[in-house]
């Protein structure tokens, strides 16, 4: 999730980094504020829609749901000047990078979306990002793609667990889940921080979902939820959805409800022109 760094509790040695950094992060935020500048974005009223495609679909979707009441098209670098005149030349043709959503579930109505230190458990955040291209070793067949990978990811040394774990060990370790339908490694805590991933296998091709949980000395939880969405994108497109530890029960769900959510602001070809 986009700036989900800035949501995460600082610890104390990563507060003296920060004291010694400030001028530097200082120089950085204030380059961000001008790049973000609100006043540089238009109002709901003056346009009230965002319009693009995914792969060959169609796209026209209410900005009151998206964060920073916008999509990123794949040709838009958004950290360069200039950005705002390109991308308000965008139109329905043009291909989406990726669109954050900021929901209440399960009404699916807009929110501030997840934000790790809200009460507000209800509150989500998800994204459709396109892949921009489909490697090779990833295999023919793009209505699945293998996660495994990913999980070997959070598995490993540098994301909190003991050491780098082998496709043997997961294997060994893992529990079934039965309440989630999901396999299981509880990673335990490290500095008062504790983690579990979960992750679902299909027979014969690998993870399809991987979810990633973790739970913070005050209280807070956070969950990061990871598929495939084979049926937007030229290349196919991954969905993230980040939601509080309290949701988990309700994955499958909120999952649906997303791609739901995401469906209905398909539009028809004779519908573009309305769009413009």
């Amino acid at each position: 999730m986009i700036l989900d760094f800035l949501r995460k509790p600082i610890q104390l040695k990563h507060f003296l980094i920060f004291i010694l950094l400030s001028p530097i992060i200082i120089v950085i935020l204030s380059v961000i504020v001008s790049v973000l500048e609100p006043s540089d974005i238009p109002s709901l009223k003056e346009k009230p829609y965002e319009c693009g495609s995914f792969g060959d679909q169609k796209m026209r979707i209410d900005r009151r749901y998206l964060f920073f009441a916008r999509v990123e098209y794949q040709d838009v670098s958004y950290w360069e000047k200039g950005y705002r005149e390109l991308h308000n030349t965008k139109d329905c043709n043009d291909q989406i990078g990726n669109a954050t959503f900021l929901v209440k579930w399960p009404e699916m109505l807009p929110s501030e979306g997840f934000r790790l230190s809200s009460n507000q458990i209800s509150d989500i955040a998800f994204t459709l990002l396109q892949r921009g291209t489909w490697k090779d070793e990833w295999g023919d067949d793009k209505t699945f793609f293998d996660y495994t990978p990913s999980l070997k990811f959070y598995l490993s040394k540098r994301m909190g667990a003991r050491k780098d774990m082998s496709i043997s060990e997961i294997n060994s370790e893992k529990k079934f889940n039965s309440s989630l339908s999901l396999y299981e490694i509880d990673l335990g805590e490290q500095d008062n921080i504790s983690k579990k991933i979960y992750w679902k296998e299909e027979n014969g091709k690998g993870i399809s979902v991987v979810i990633t949980c973790t739970s913070y000395p005050s209280g807070a939880t956070a969950c990061e939820l990871n598929s495939h969405v084979p049926n937007y994108g030229f290349n196919t497109s991954n969905l993230d959805i980040d939601f509080h530890a309290e949701l988990l029960p309700h994955w499958k769900k909120i999952q649906r409800d997303s791609l739901k959510l995401f469906n209905s602001f398909q539009i028809e070809e004779n519908q573009v022109n309305a769009s413009k």
